[in-house]
């Protein structure tokens, strides 16, 4: 079962309306795969354009973080210091209210489109459909590992688009080619609530409950610099022996996460990280005694230890080949 599905099955997100919606949307067209007539050969398309693990992923965005903040944009017109009401509501208007509705039309209507494609800011195009883009509201299906670069860019794009007064949150469910595209919808609509839960919103969780942030900490801590740091010292095709460190590695950060009854196995992380060190002469030991420094302070605080979790996932998936989970939910 794909991360997050188990969320999925309690809850009709957002109705059965639009889950029917995307399905057919899915079977009429594609932006971005030859239509073949079958939607599961066209998943399968997607996900050999994938990263590392083949996988695809289902994203719901909301640009409706806070309505009431939307309400106090509109409100902003007001001229408070002035005495009458007709003076004060001069500016509030029915034709600024359709103004700021167009505008957040033509981002997720139009500029969508540049921003997936690459042709906003020369980047390059992403595997990814768009099943549905309107109002404030995206779906989005494609590589597992575009759809993170695609959410990265669209909350990018949102907020240089409304001057940071708005904020956007995200869901994102990693799924195979032939799971239901309902409740691959129900699922990333599941976990885009989750991220709304945090304290300020503007937030993503990715797979399940435990991996949502922020967007400033996912990008900053957890892509980075977790990320960023095993990237440095694997490399982007870790090799086997590392791959097998960071699975053995992310079943003690795991169970030390444990809410119940969870404890550090610290005897066993530092042979892991041991087993890693290479000769005092040689030129990476600079490099091992960095990390191993790292790895050691991020595990023994229990947030950096989750961050380092999500780190792991990620890199574990962009590097590893073939259909089949290497991490155990």
């Amino acid at each position: 079962a794909p991360f997050g599905a188990a969320r999925a099955s309690g809850k009709k997100y957002p109705g059965l309306h639009l889950a029917q919606r995307i399905v057919k949307t899915l079977l009429r067209t594609d932006q971005h795969v030859e239509h073949t007539g079958n939607h599961h050969g066209r998943f399968g398309r997607l996900v050999q354009q994938h990263l590392g693990h083949q996988k695809n992923a289902f994203a719901h965005h909301d640009g409706l973080d806070d309505l009431l903040r939307q309400v106090d944009l509109v409100a902003g017109f007001e001229r408070p210091e002035k005495a009458t009401a007709q003076e004060r509501e001069h500016f509030v208007t029915i034709s600024r209210t359709a103004a700021f509705s167009r505008q957040m039309s033509l981002f997720f209507k139009c500029y969508i489109n540049d921003i997936l494609s690459g042709r906003f800011e020369s980047k390059p195009a992403l595997a990814v459909t768009v099943v549905y883009s309107g109002g404030d509201d995206v779906f989005l299906l494609g590589a597992w590992n575009d759809v993170v670069e695609a959410a990265l860019r669209i909350r990018q794009a949102f907020t240089a688009f409304s001057c940071g007064a708005l904020t956007i949150s995200a869901g994102l469910a990693l799924v195979d080619d032939h799971y239901p595209v309902r409740l691959s919808a129900a699922a990333s609509g599941d976990l885009e609530d989750l991220a709304k839960q945090e304290p300020d919103k503007d937030a993503v969780c990715l797979f399940e409950s435990a991996h949502c942030y922020g967007w400033n900490t996912f990008t900053g801590r957890v892509l980075g610099e977790k990320k960023a740091a095993l990237e440095a010292f694997f490399g982007m095709r870790g090799q086997e022996r590392g791959t097998a460190f960071l699975y053995r590695t992310l079943d003690l950060l795991r169970t030390a996460q444990d809410p119940k009854d969870g404890k550090l196995q610290l005897a066993r992380y530092a042979y892991l990280l041991a087993r890693l060190e290479p000769p005092r002469t040689s030129p990476a030991f600079g490099a091992y005694r960095m990390f191993e420094g790292k790895m050691y302070r991020w595990a023994l605080n229990k947030t950096d230890r989750a961050e380092l979790i999500t780190a792991i996932y990620l890199h574990v998936y962009e590097n590893r080949e073939g259909d089949t989970d290497g991490i155990q939910q």
